[in-house]
C-alpha cells in the first residue's frame, strides 16, 4: 500500500509537470527562412526516396504526388505561398530553392544535393564539383 501511495504521488507529479511546464517554455517562432529549409529538406527526402525506387530522378516535383506511389502527401508552399522551383543538375544532383524568398528580397533559400554513397548529401556549389 505503501508503494501504491509513492507510485500515485510520483505519477500526478509526472501529469502536472507534462501539462504545465512546456507553457512556461517560450520557443521563437521560425522566420520564413527557416521554414523553407525545413520545407527543402522534407521534399529532398521525398526525391531521395523517388530515386531510390525508380533509379532516376523526378522529371518535375509533381512526381512526387502523381502516379502508382506517393511520395510525399502534398506539395509544400513556400512561406510566401509560391511554389518551390526544382532543377536537375546532372543524373545524379539537383537544386532546391524558394522564389518567394528571392521576390521578397530575403536571403536566397537554395539548397544543392548530389548521390553520394546510397543517399543524397547537401553540398556546396562550386564551379568544380557540383553536376559533373
Amino acid at each position: 500500500m505503501k508503494y501504491f501511495k509513492l507510485s500515485c504521488v510520483i505519477l500526478g507529479f509526472l501529469i502536472f509537470v507534462g501539462l504545465f511546464v512546456p507553457s512556461l517554455v517560450n520557443c521563437p517562432p521560425l522566420n520564413q527562412n527557416d521554414e523553407a529549409e525545413l520545407d527543402i529538406e522534407m521534399l529532398q527526402t521525398a526525391i531521395s526516396v523517388y530515386y531510390k525506387k525508380n533509379n532516376r530522378l523526378p522529371e518535375n516535383l509533381g512526381n512526387l504526388i502523381d502516379g502508382s506511389i506517393i511520395y510525399i502527401q502534398r506539395l509544400p508552399k513556400d512561406p510566401w505561398v509560391i511554389d518551390y522551383q526544382y532543377s536537375i543538375v546532372s543524373a545524379d544532383s539537383f537544386l532546391l530553392w524558394s522564389k518567394g524568398s528571392i521576390l521578397n528580397s530575403d536571403a536566397l533559400v537554395l539548397s544543392a544535393y548530389k548521390y553520394e554513397g546510397n543517399s543524397f548529401i547537401k553540398v556546396v556549389i562550386d564551379k568544380s564539383g557540383f553536376g559533373t
